[in-house]
């Protein structure tokens, strides 16, 4: 039988074999996600959970619960197979290592989308909208006659890289002649502006608006 003394540098070998390779070990690749709650029919806060797939671990952030309209920030989970909670929505999605994704609970029968955002290009700013309304397209001119800025199909989000500054914006919706003029978009270098179409009142749209860096 062993004494004690003989054990103690086992003891220390095993400690330092698993110190080493703890230090050694890769770093997990991450992605980034964030939700919006843009289901107008749910009447209490939503709080989202962030799972794994079947026979993986997946470290679980708190995540806040989220009113109609409210957008979280963005937080890091690992990349790879996750499983996807929020409200009444499921989705099982595969993260790409160093992607960015809005996860958006809406109406109808599949309620939780899973979107990839863009990052900004060096010293220019994203402008994306987030089209999360039951109507067909929306889009963002530059003012009551200028250009079409962005335009989102239903359920789906577009993205577009621009000059840093102010960009007037009008919001237009498929089969609808009115116009609803908007607060200017201010557009910071390295930074994305988000805009989110969202169901308002007897079938109005209101827009939610948040932003982010890398």
């Amino acid at each position: 039988m062993s004494s004690p003394q003989a054990l103690i540098p086992l003891v220390v070998t095993a400690l330092l074999s698993a110190s080493i390779a703890e230090a050694t070990e890769p770093p997990r690749p991450e992605a980034q996600i964030r939700f919006v709650q843009a289901r107008r029919a749910l009447k209490k806060p939503a709080a989202p959970s962030v799972g794994a797939a079947k026979g993986k671990r997946q470290a679980r952030p708190s995540l806040p619960a989220l009113r109609f309209g409210e957008v979280s920030p963005y937080f890091r989970v690992a990349a790879g197979a996750t499983a996807l909670r929020f409200g009444p929505g499921r989705a099982a999605t595969t993260l790409k290592a160093g992607g960015r994704y809005t996860i958006a609970l809406t109406g109808g029968r599949k309620p939780l989308r899973v979107l990839e955002d863009h990052a900004p290009e060096a010293g220019q700013a994203v402008l994306t909208f987030y089209n999360l309304t039951g109507l067909g397209w929306v889009s963002l001119e530059g003012g009551p006659d200028g250009p079409t800025v962005v335009k989102a199909e239903p359920g789906a989000s577009a993205s577009v890289t621009r000059a840093p500054g102010a960009v007037p914006l009008v919001l237009m919706v498929e089969d609808d002649s009115g116009a609803e003029p908007l607060d200017a978009a201010a557009l910071e270098a390295g930074a994305v502006l988000s805009l989110f179409a969202l169901d308002g009142d007897a079938g109005s749209v209101q827009v939610a608006r948040a932003t982010s860096r890398e």
